[in-house]
Parts: structure tokens; C-alpha cells; sequence
């Protein structure tokens, strides 16, 4: 390398990328000329004693223009080469050409390095033969005179392969010899690192309404992005309903009330390709679609500890019929009854997630899934770890914030206030909340009324919904 450097600073770019690693494009007599005068330099560099240390010292005292280079780039993800400089003289504008193998990689990005001012002038082009042009200029008097970078060019990896990167026609306010340094770009096909590509909507699409807008998007994983979504051959959506490219379902149907299906296929960057048959309910205007209510985490169990959950469903048409997804079941213990209820004894523990399908008596369904925790062996008790994240106490400008450290908190208000709201946030969502024994959902304000004296708030949080941790507020209004 130090060899094809020193020779490009004595001959010039074109010289030596038609010696160099075998890349010969067209050579006239006078280049083969400069070919004989490169061997013989190399032969006197083996037998004459001349080392790398010659050539190093004949770089040191020039302006040094390199191109940084990168190795094992994934397919398909972007790389950003810095194009830095090291003892610049008085620069103000430079000008180059950068080549790259178009068929590898692709040019996505070129900004200013950290030398560069927002204020100097500064564009790039990218011609159509793999070769980019980047100018610059100084807008003041001023000049650059420190080592950095001066450019970033990104570049997306297209196909596993290399290529180098060659400075072409640099200028650097005019300097004649500068020392050029090429840079490499080394790609790796690493498609199926991230998986295999799959649909992961569930095949029972969210119920429409007859003359109603509509919306949905599918989703995908693995493979490789950007994905692309169409119809299957021979497959329609109803009437009304278009698909984009991106995967979404949208529009206004205009179609008698039914059950649609629709086969739709999602192509990766690869153009690898996956399909799954979707169903869509529509339904008269006003009726309300089938849906799960159910939040996704469902309520703790403990092993070796009795456990009861009921799922929840609106719309369509009851009554309701419960059962698990192909693919899907509970944890070792554990039954889903036709009505609904998740109960048994669980026998391990961990993280479990299953999918629920209900059906309704005109046969719509929906598929929802669930994330279930069973923690380890022992009775449940209030614990300790039930606590929420924050406690706002407000009225009209009035607002105190308090958490599980300050409780039991007193606090006294004017005989004016006969009222106050309280917002409970949690830390999860499957938690349970009460305020005074009354269920209520995290987040919602409640208004709680004052009378003269103490007033005692108590608020619950629970784990499972059956046993609660307790946290006293008492309110004291003036008389």
C-alpha cells in the first residue's frame, strides 16, 4: 500500500490505478512508460536497501488526503466513510472525484466533516458510472490549517463484495503533489441475520363499517427492509378498500354486510416474499365490530398458586366463543374455557404470550395476543413491589405530587375546598388500581369530596386484583 501511495504522489491517480491490483483499464505508451519506472523503482527499494521509512518521510512533509475504509458491512445497512486531511496547507477549496463500484455499494449521503463551516460553499454530484464529485470553498478569508475531517460520504451496502475507493482529479487550493490515501469498502451478504421473513397481523383483520372510514396496517418482521405489500393474484379487498405499498389497509366500504378474505403478500429488500389469507367483517353502519377488550399483559399468577382470568370481547353478535390460536397454548397448567376464563394451577414459571381467538354467533372473529407472568413458588401477599409511580393531588391552580416514599402523607386544605382530583400513575399496566375500594384505571383523574375534618383516601395497588398494597392520604379541611 505504502508502494501504490508513494507512486500515485510521483505519477498522478490515472498511473497508478492502471498498475495497481491488477485494474488495467487502457494504457498508452507513455503510461506503460511510467509502468518501467515504477518496477524500477521497486527493484532498487528490495536491493538497494530503500524501506518504508523512505517512503513515509517522502509523505511526511506533504499535505496527506485519505479516504477512510470500512470491512464486513452487512448487506443492506449504510456505512459512513470519513475523507479527512492531515497537514493542510493555508486550504481554502478542494475539489475530487471519488470511484466506487456501483454494483456493491451506493452513494446515500455527502456532508461536511468538523473542518467545514455551515457558511462555505459546498455540493456534490453523483454521476450515473459509480463516480461522485464533491467541491468545496471557503465563503470568507479565512483557510484551514488543522488536520480533520473534511467530508462524510454514506454509502448502502448492495451486494456482498469489495470495492476500493479511488480519489480522482484532487485539488487542494492548488497544491501539486499531495499524498493520497484510497479507501476499501468490504460488504457481507448477512440477510438471514435477521430472520426469516413473516407476517405478524393476525389473519382476523379489526371490523369494518359500511360507509365508514377505515384504516389498518399490516406488519412484518425479518428479512430485509423496506418492505413491499400487494394483492396475491385473483385476491380483491371489499369494495371501497384499497392497499398501499407500505402495508396499509384504508378507505370508506361500500359493500353488503360479510366476511371478506384477501390473500396479501409482503416482499423484503430481497425480494423474498410471504403471504397470509386476511379476513375483514364488515358491518352494517352503527353496529359495533367484534373486538377484544382485554388489556395484551395479563394479571400475575404464582406457581404451585390457584389462578383465574377472564377475557373480555364488545360487539358482534353474542354470545361469545373462546379458544386458542393454531400454534398457541398456556402455560403447564392452565386451561382457557369456551366462556372465556384462563383458571387452573400453574406449573412453571416464567414469561408465557399465547394468542386468544373469540368467535361470535354470526362466526366474525378476532385473535388478540397475551403476555402471562407466573412468578415463582409461594402464597401471594401484599407485596411489596405493588407500588405506583407518582400521585398528583389538584385543584384549579393548586397541584402537590407525591410517591409511595412520602405515604402515609396528612395534608390540610382551606374550609373553601370541599374537593379535590386524583391522578394515580402506575409503573405497569397490568397492575390493579383502587381508590377508596372502588376500582379505577390508571391515569384517570377521580374527584374525591372534602367534608369538614379529616378525610381519609386510601389507594390500592395489586398485582393480582385480589390482594392489595394500601397507601393512606388524609385530608384535613378547616372548619
Amino acid at each position: 500500500m505504502q508502494t501504490r501511495n508513494f507512486c500515485k504522489a510521483l505519477y498522478g491517480t490515472s498511473a497508478v490505478k492502471a498498475v495497481s491490483l491488477g485494474f488495467v483499464r487502457s494504457i498508452d505508451f507513455s503510461c506503460f512508460i511510467s509502468f518501467l519506472k515504477i518496477g524500477l523503482f521497486m527493484f532498487l527499494t528490495v536491493f538497494l536497501g530503500l524501506s518504508d521509512s523512505t517512503l513515509n518521510a517522502e509523505a511526511a512533509g506533504r499535505t496527506t488526503f485519505h479516504v477512510g475504509s470500512a470491512y464486513r458491512v452487512s448487506v443492506g445497512t449504510i456505512v459512513t466513510i470519513d475523507v479527512s486531511i492531515e497537514d493542510p496547507q493555508a486550504l481554502d477549496y478542494c475539489s475530487f472525484e471519488l470511484e466506487y463500484d456501483q454494483d456493491i455499494v451506493e452513494v446515500r449521503r455527502v456532508s461536511r466533516g468538523e473542518l467545514l463551516s455551515a457558511d462555505d460553499i459546498f455540493d456534490f454530484d453523483e454521476h450515473e458510472d459509480g463516480i461522485i464529485t464533491v467541491n468545496w470553498e471557503k465563503k470568507d478569508t479565512g483557510f484551514i490549517d488543522d488536520d480533520g475531517v473534511l467530508f462524510r460520504i454514506s454509502f448502502l451496502a448492495l451486494k456482498e463484495g469489495s470495492t476500493e475507493l479511488y480519489v480522482q482529479n484532487l485539488d487542494l487550493s492548488g497544491e501539486e503533489m499531495p499524498y493520497i490515501i484510497d479507501g476499501y469498502i468490504s460488504t457481507s451478504d448477512s440477510r438471514d441475520a435477521t430472520g426469516s421473513l413473516e407476517i405478524s397481523t393476525s389473519q382476523y383483520l379489526p371490523g369494518a363499517n359500511r360507509g365508514s372510514s377505515y384504516s389498518v396496517t399490516l406488519r412484518a418482521t425479518g428479512g430485509t427492509t423496506p418492505y413491499r405489500w400487494s394483492l396475491a393474484g385473483g385476491s380483491s379487498l371489499p369494495s371501497g378498500l384499497t392497499l398501499s405499498s407500505s402495508g396499509t389497509i384504508s378507505g370508506t366500504p361500500t359493500c353488503a354486510r360479510g366476511d371478506y378474505s384477501a390473500t396479501i403478500r409482503v416482499t423484503d429488500y430481497y425480494g423474498r416474499t410471504k403471504s397470509r389469507t386476511f379476513t375483514i367483517t364488515v358491518y352494517e353502519a352503527g353496529e359495533t365490530p367484534l373486538s377484544i377488550t382485554t388489556g395484551a399483559t395479563l394479571s400475575r399468577g404464582r406457581k404451585g398458586s390457584s389462578y383465574s382470568v377472564t377475557l373480555r370481547a364488545t360487539g358482534g353478535t353474542t354470545p361469545y366463543r373462546w379458544s386458542l390460536a393454531g400454534g398457541s397454548s398456556l402455560p403447564s397448567g392452565l386451561t382457557l374455557s369456551s366462556s372465556g376464563t384462563i383458571s387452573g394451577t400453574p406449573a412453571s414459571a416464567g414469561t408465557f404470550t399465547f394468542t386468544a381467538r373469540v368467535t361470535d354467533a354470526r362466526y366474525a372473529r378476532q385473535e388478540k395476543e397475551f403476555s402471562l407472568t407466573i412468578t415463582g413458588s409461594g402464597s401471594i401477599s401484599s407485596s411489596e413491589e405493588a407500588v405506583f409511580k407518582n400521585l398528583s393531588i389538584t385543584r384549579s391552580t393548586m397541584r402537590l405530587d407525591l410517591t409511595p416514599a412520602n405515604m402515609p402523607y396528612t395534608m390540610v386544605v382551606d374550609r373553601n375546598i370541599n374537593w379535590i382530583e386524583l391522578t394515580v400513575d402506575l409503573f405497569d399496566a397490568s397492575e390493579y388500581l383502587r381508590i377508596n375500594g372502588s376500582d379505577h384505571y390508571s391515569g384517570v383523574s377521580r374527584t374525591v369530596s372534602l367534608s369538614s375534618g379529616n378525610n381519609q383516601v386510601t389507594i390500592g395497588v395489586s398485582h393480582d386484583g385480589y390482594y392489595y398494597h394500601n397507601y393512606v392520604l388524609t385530608i384535613y379541611r378547616l372548619p
